[in-house]
């Protein structure tokens, strides 16, 4: 009895699943790919089937995506959202009321359209194709899967209705007949496929024969000071972009004080460099001097527009840093040494005597002179023994102390990166060597501080020498605080828009002072050998006070270091 009622349980809980299990795998399923769709389409099943999954995905593996068509009388689904000139994979998966699954559909794959887009290179066949009533027009085929033609509209300044003309997708030239004389006609074209019409090209202007009409009238040129008596126009011309036979641009450049003019003719070039040294350098421009500069367009038929709105641009000197600077004197400190017995002082002595020296500038310096000596006395720690020597890399924010270096790199971000190698002299007291790189790039000001288009490199690669002491808090936990002597290398290099270059080197000396924390690793196995750092420096890189540009500044800088 107990066989039989265990038996019909049986029967009745597997029996439900063969029935809820009959559902058929999805048959006779398509793709149709749009730009960024994909359609899906299948047969109906006619058995148990509840819904269809519809997964797709980059890799036929990987079918990452999914969506659940729920009524089994559906027979189709829109992917959307996909990229152009994409294949994707597709399968269709039935599912009953108890979320049983069939096997899955075949696996296909179809690769989406690439997305409309209009001829490029639309122009005239050359300036002999233009007559009086025809334009000669050639264009490249645009990289569509389903182009199936071409459009071509135009008009003219007389007509305000737009015609066209619709052209086979095997063709790349074509000619407008029946045109009016004389006229200025705006053209452009356009790609058809089955998914609709494409943007339209960027718009042609074309002058049929005879042409009278001149180009329409230039805006206002910019013109930017690039460097000592050079002046970089840039001429703005928009609305002769288009213009088939524009041949060029004059320019005219009038001295306010004398009202002398100088015109020249620059071809098709749209950005010139004037003055000093330049291609045109017979105009000469003096500080102190206004000019006033004006465009005119012209075309091969001789025709010419209206001169431009006026632009103006006063003739002032650049603000170098290095480069003619009286402010720089090139030299290190060792040179410096054999002038002052206080420069002597200074390279012998610590951080201590040389804040003693800077007292007179501050009283906030006072702190600076004895912190050092308490720092040393209230010091309990000891250096860790085996591990006299120590090498490292640093990277951090530079801050800089010359104003006209501030003014002229204060959009830029310097990270200066430093190497450095450290020897343990006597318990917690170190000696290090150090050298770097930093690299700013800006725009320099002129003499009234007007920003100018001269580029200026300024690279920098300073050495250091420091004398430390440590101050162990934990065994994995110390500050430190330091000073010694600099001796950088700079360099600066001026370029303007005429990608003339001016470059000077100077060997400069300073001092700093530092202070910082460091962490060592806890792990046994590593045996404290390696270990993070954060450091603020304060570098002064005047050759001592006597040159007026103070080349350094306030580094906050964190490293990575090595202990052995």
């Amino acid at each position: 009895m107990k066989k039989l009622l265990f038996s019909v349980l049986f029967l009745g809980l597997i029996l439900p699943g063969w029935s809820l299990a009959a559902v058929g795998k999805p048959q006779n399923v398509t793709l149709s790919a749009g730009v960024t769709t994909i359609a899906v389409s299948w047969t109906v099943n006619s058995d148990d089937t509840s819904g269809y999954y519809v997964s797709w995905g980059l890799l036929s593996g990987t079918l990452d995506s999914r969506y659940t068509v729920s009524s089994s009388k559906t027979n189709s689904y829109t992917i959307h959202g996909l990229s152009s000139n994409t294949t994707y994979y597709v399968k269709v998966t039935a599912f009953n009321s108890g979320n049983t699954t069939t096997t899955d559909s075949d696996t296909l794959s179809s690769k989406t359209l690439t997305g409309l887009a209009p001829p490029s290179n639309f122009s005239v066949t050359s300036i002999e194709d233009i007559t009086e009533t025809s334009i000669g027009l050639s264009w490249e085929r645009p990289d569509m899967d389903d182009l199936s033609g071409y459009t071509i509209y135009y008009r003219n300044d007389s007509d305000s209705d737009t015609k066209s003309m619709d052209m086979d997708a095997n063709l790349n030239k074509a000619t407008l007949s029946n045109l009016q004389s004389g006229a200025r006609y705006y053209l452009s074209i356009t790609s058809l496929a089955e998914s609709g019409e494409s943007a339209a090209s960027p718009t042609l202007i074309v002058d049929t024969a005879p042409d009278t009409l001149p180009p329409q009238t230039p805006s206002a040129p910019d013109a930017q000071l690039t460097g000592d008596r050079i002046i970089t126009i840039t001429i703005k011309d928009s609305g002769n972009g288009g213009m088939a036979d524009l041949k060029g641009y004059q320019i005219t450049v009038t001295d306010d004080q004398s009202g002398r003019s100088t015109v020249l003719d620059v071809g098709d070039d749209t950005t010139i460099a004037i003055g000093e040294g330049t291609a045109h350098e017979e105009i000469s421009l003096e500080n102190g001097a206004l000019f006033t500069i004006t465009v005119k367009a012209y075309d091969q038929a001789g025709n010419e527009s209206g001169p431009s709105p006026s632009s103006t641009v006063a003739i002032e000197g650049i603000q170098r840093i290095l480069i003619d600077s009286d402010g720089v004197q090139s030299g290190c400190f060792i040179g410096s040494l054999k002038k002052s017995p206080g420069d002597l002082w200074m390279a012998v002595l610590t951080g201590v005597v040389l804040v003693v020296a800077l007292l007179f500038k501050g009283g906030w310096r006072l702190a600076l002179i004895l912190l050092p000596p308490l720092f040393i006395v209230a010091s309990q720690g000891t250096a860790l023994s085996g591990m006299n020597n120590a090498i490292g890399i640093k990277a951090g924010y530079f801050k800089m102390s010359d104003p006209l270096m501030k003014e002229t790199f204060e959009d830029r971000f310097p990270v200066p990166v430093r190497l450095y190698y450290e020897r343990t002299l006597h318990e917690n007291l170190h000696v290090d060597i150090d050298a770097g790189f930093l690299k700013l790039e800006g725009n320099m000001l002129s003499t009234s501080g007007e920003t100018t288009e001269a580029q200026n490199t300024f690279i920098v690669m300073p050495t250091s020498l420091s004398f430390t002491y440590n101050h162990y808090l934990t065994p994995f936990f110390y500050a430190y605080m330091g000073a010694g002597l600099d001796h950088w290398y700079v360099r600066e290099e001026i370029a303007g828009r005429n990608d003339d270059e001016e470059r000077q080197s100077h060997h400069v000396g300073g001092y700093h002072y530092k202070c910082g924390i460091a962490y060592l690793t806890k792990e046994s196995a590593i045996s404290q050998k390696y270990g993070i750092q954060l450091e603020a420096v304060n570098a002064i890189i005047d050759r001592f006070g006597r040159n007026d540009r103070d080349l350094g500044g306030f580094t906050i800088q964190a490293g990575y270091f090595y202990r052995f």
